[in-house]
């Protein structure tokens, strides 16, 4: 799947679902290889998902 032209129109709701997960516990936001957790840093990042452990 390619997005063209249109990804910055998907941005708002990437930002949005990216954000319920990091509150979730489910991701966390990474920047120059440092966690911000639930923290959105500003600039470019990365999402991390974040290891489930089951007992």
């Amino acid at each position: 799947m390619t997005f063209g032209s249109y990804w910055r129109d998907l941005m708002p709701r990437v930002h949005q679902v990216a954000e319920q997960l990091c509150a979730e516990g489910l991701l966390e936001y990474n920047k120059g290889g440092v966690s911000h957790g639930q923290n959105r840093p500003s600039g470019a990042y990365r999402l991390r998902l974040i290891p489930v452990i089951e007992d």
